[in-house]
This record gives C-alpha cells, structure tokens and sequence, in this order.
C-alpha cells in the first residue's frame, strides 16, 4: 500500500520544479516596443536648432535605430538589463 503522503510529497516537488523551470526569466520589458525620440546636438553648451528624429525599436534583446544605421551602419545592437 503507498502512503498518500509520500505521494503527495512527490506531487508537490514536482510543481514546485515545473514552477522554478517556468518563472527562471524575468521578461525582457522592452520587447517588442517602439519608441519615437528627438535627438538634438549640442556644442558649447548651446543645443541646435535642428532636431533629428529617431525611432527606437527593441526586440529580442536588439536595439534598431533609423539614425544608428543610416549615420554608423549598425543593424542592431544587443542589450542587457541588470536589476539590482
């Protein structure tokens, strides 16, 4: 005959290691969102006038830039959030 606490035991480790496996990852929160900034240039402590836009866009741990790629050539650049 088994003891139901023993099975219940075996139960429970068993969620509780499903439950480690499937919460292990924060969520990345910047995935799969976009942004719209001004860049604007400064010299001497003056800002310019002139105003470049910029779209943001962030997705599996990349950072895509209209102004990166066309100014710099960069397709993507990967990023990494630290939590303290």
């Amino acid at each position: 005959m088994k003891n139901p606490v023993l099975s219940s035991a075996k139960v429970l480790i068993l969620i509780f290691l499903f439950s480690l496996f499937s919460f292990t990852g924060d969520k990345d929160p910047l995935h799969n969102r976009e942004f719209t900034i001004s860049l604007s240039e400064t010299k001497n402590g003056v800002v310019a006038k002139k105003v470049i836009m910029d779209r943001l866009k962030f997705k599996d741990g990349k950072l895509y830039s209209d102004f990166l790629r066309s100014k710099f050539g960069y397709k993507a650049i990967r990023y990494r959030i630290n939590k303290d």
